[in-house]
């Protein structure tokens, strides 16, 4: 059955690039204003080497925005778990676990079978939870795995491609400016999240950022969902950080509505928010490979 989902799961990426092409033979996508001065690649100041994407028989684009390590109470968590995904053993529900937050541009989204065909370009916001486990081994593999909470975007064909492999995709109303952004719903227009942030520093080579080590480790995990089917489909993700950039920043993010409400600061604010432990702009290649078997998954 995952087959049938893999193949129409492809046919549908390939239809909407048709339709893309169509599109942009009159009409130009515009990108965002949001981080504006790293859509070209590579940017300045400093050149990575091997910057091109990796192409692939599978699902590939750049993400291009703001990442935040941070931590929630892990009993508000257990809600979005797809079933048979629990928290690690002893961990209590008011223990703090950490979690990823992301606003980003996931550009020139492609399948590399119809390598020929535009990409798909659109705003994503994530809260990704690492470090999870299997409540019974599949295939030799039970862990560690990921899920992400929430994924809210605003552009449809995406969402659609999402909720096949079971993904809890949501249309949204982005807005942007160079260094902030909001997202409100799709028919009321009501807040949903919004941050803004500061660049600090300098900009390096993502593989060579020490803040953002323990994020890169759990990036590679296998994300876990609930397929249409009923059954766990797993997503594997490579993260090419060696031809990404990072740069330190200070942010605020404010979720409004759903998973992980809060506020989020960096550097942490005495009585401000969420205190997380660090905060930046990336942008990072990646591939992402669709229904694995997770004994893949067994050895890595």
């Amino acid at each position: 059955m995952h087959g049938v989902i893999h193949f129409i799961y492809h046919a549908l990426l390939t239809l909407g690039s048709v339709v893309r092409r169509i599109v942009r033979a009159v009409w130009m996508f515009t990108p965002p204003a949001f981080c504006k001065d790293w859509q070209v690649w590579p940017p300045a100041p400093i050149a990575v080497p091997s910057a091109g994407r990796t192409r692939s028989r599978n699902v590939d684009g750049d993400l291009l925005g703001l990442l935040i390590a941070t931590s929630i109470p892990a009993g508000a968590i257990v809600p979005v778990l797809p079933r048979g995904v629990v928290l690690p053993p002893g961990v209590g529900a008011n223990d703090p676990y950490p979690i990823s937050i992301a606003f980003g541009y996931q550009h020139d989204v492609r399948s590399e079978l119809f390598p020929s065909l535009p990409g798909s370009n659109y705003l994503e916001f994530a809260v990704g939870v690492s470090g999870l486990r299997l409540a019974a081994p599949i295939n030799g593999f039970s862990g560690p795995c990921a899920i992400l909470g929430r994924l809210d975007l605003n552009e449809l064909l995406p969402i659609v491609l999402g909720r096949l492999l079971g993904l809890q995709k949501v249309l949204r109303v982005a807005n942007t400016e160079e260094n902030a952004f909001d997202l409100r719903s799709f028919w009321r227009k009501s807040m949903v999240a919004a941050g803004s942030l500061t660049r600090v520093g300098e900009p390096v080579r993502a593989s060579d950022c020490a803040g953002l080590a323990p994020l890169m480790a759990t990036f590679d995990q296998p994300v876990v969902s609930r397929s249409i089917t009923g059954a766990l489909a797993f997503t594997g993700f490579t993260w090419h950080w060696d031809r990404g950039l990072a740069q330190p920043v200070r942010c605020r993010t404010e979720i409004v509505q759903g998973f992980a409400q809060g506020l989020y600061v960096y550097p942490p604010e005495p009585g401000a928010g969420t205190a997380c432990t660090g905060a930046w702009q990336i942008r990072v290649p990646w591939t992402m490979a669709a229904f694995q078997d997770p004994a893949s998954f067994v050895r890595r």
